[in-house]
């Protein structure tokens, strides 16, 4: 069964009521299934990469946010195994979250999701530590693949 968490609360076991993670039965299912973060300040991206998820079965929580502060919350208190990111958050550009990853959490997975796919930002946020970058535009549909084909990450290497 698959979940996710937005500012409203958890999608089946809180909904309208703000948590960060759900602890119900429900939302703690499986610990070697996936908690993938999901940062965009477009809400068309946010419901996009939410259909697409809900198709994996590897997949125990999705979070969301639509900012740098709200991202910086959700990362500390629910460690995700993946975060798929934008290079532009509104006010703070997504490179400043992914040098906060790096420095602070270096074994999540970053996937960054952008319409500034050009060379010029692909280098820049793989030498920041980012593991993928997709193309909005073209490789949207590339997302769920990866996930589903990885295996979890174990929270302590």
């Amino acid at each position: 069964m698959f979940y996710y968490l937005n500012k409203k609360g958890c999608s089946i076991c809180h909904p309208g009521n703000i948590r960060l993670f759900c602890e119900s039965k429900f939302c703690m299912a499986n610990d070697e299934m996936l908690i993938v973060l999901i940062v965009d300040d477009s809400e068309l991206v946010m419901e996009k990469m939410i259909c697409m998820l809900k198709e994996l079965s590897n997949i125990k929580i999705v979070f969301q946010a639509s900012s740098y502060a709200e991202a910086i919350i959700i990362i500390e208190e629910a460690e995700p195994d993946i975060v798929l990111m934008d290079i532009f958050l509104g006010n703070k550009v997504g490179m400043d979250l992914l040098k906060f990853l790096q420095a602070k959490y270096p074994s999540i997975e970053i996937g960054i999701i952008s319409n500034h796919a050009g060379p010029h930002y692909r280098d820049i946020c793989k030498k920041l530590g980012a593991h993928h970058f997709f193309d909005k535009s073209n490789d949207f549909e590339l997302i769920p693949k990866m996930i589903g084909n990885r295996r979890s990450i174990e929270k302590n290497n």
